[in-house]
């Protein structure tokens, strides 16, 4: 199986939530891209407005099970861990933008993201992220 790669949207509510559960979760109405996802599958987890809040990795998954997400009726979860997660979270900036494949040439590249809950990104682009984030962190990871 090939692994897959995701930038994963969330409001800054739901990302305190994520970061400390280390959890995510589809409601009805997105519960394809919970099919489509698979252990194995790594997230870039964008928090609106414009922010990248870290990175994970898929652990499992679980059809009708609620969570402590607010604003909907989550109930397709998926248990992720931490493979990075900065101190504070990264600014999308135009520059980042123009480095990520489902943006390039986008005027209003965050209309691409309007009403989504995950968009599938290239490995390339998970690793420019990855790279961005341990430059802020100075740290080393995986």
């Amino acid at each position: 199986m090939t692994t897959n790669y995701w930038l994963t949207i969330t409001n800054m509510e739901n990302w305190q939530i994520i970061k400390e559960k280390e959890i995510y979760a589809f409601n009805e109405s997105n519960k394809r891209y919970f099919d489509e996802l698979r252990i194995g599958d790594f997230l870039v987890m964008y928090v609106i407005p414009k922010k990248i809040g870290g990175l994970f990795q898929v652990i499992s998954k679980k059809e009708n099970e609620k969570t402590n997400l607010k604003g909907d009726k989550y109930i397709h979860k998926v248990k992720i861990k931490k493979i990075i997660v900065p101190k504070s979270e990264i600014e999308v900036t135009d520059k980042i933008v123009q480095n990520i494949s489902i943006f390039k040439n986008s005027i209003r590249w965050g209309t691409i993201l309007f009403g989504r809950s995950i968009k599938k990104i290239t490995k390339e682009d998970y690793n420019f992220v990855k790279s961005l984030i341990v430059r802020q962190e100075d740290v080393r990871v995986k």
